[in-house]
């Protein structure tokens, strides 16, 4: 018998348990706040900085977590030891 053929996959984890954090940075002077759970929160920051400096670029990123996970096969070879 031959070894078990194994794949990786990415899969998204639960974001009740992960959830996603929001970015935002200013161009001009790189400028940001810690991330933010709530996008709103982001953008209600970016808001009062361009009011406060009149920088008006910025940039926005959210991070979302995934999670690799092996995925076992069987080969052809293997197909009479299965049950």
């Amino acid at each position: 018998m031959s070894e078990q053929a194994s794949a990786w996959v990415l899969h998204p984890t639960d974001p009740s348990q992960n959830p996603p954090l929001h970015l935002v940075e200013f161009r001009a002077c790189g400028d940001s706040p810690e991330p933010e759970l709530r996008a709103n929160d982001a953008d209600l920051w970016a808001i009062g900085h361009a009011e406060a400096t009149d920088h008006q670029d910025f940039q926005s990123a959210a991070i979302h977590y995934s999670r690799a996970s092996r995925v076992w096969r069987i080969l052809p070879d293997q197909a009479d030891d299965v049950g």
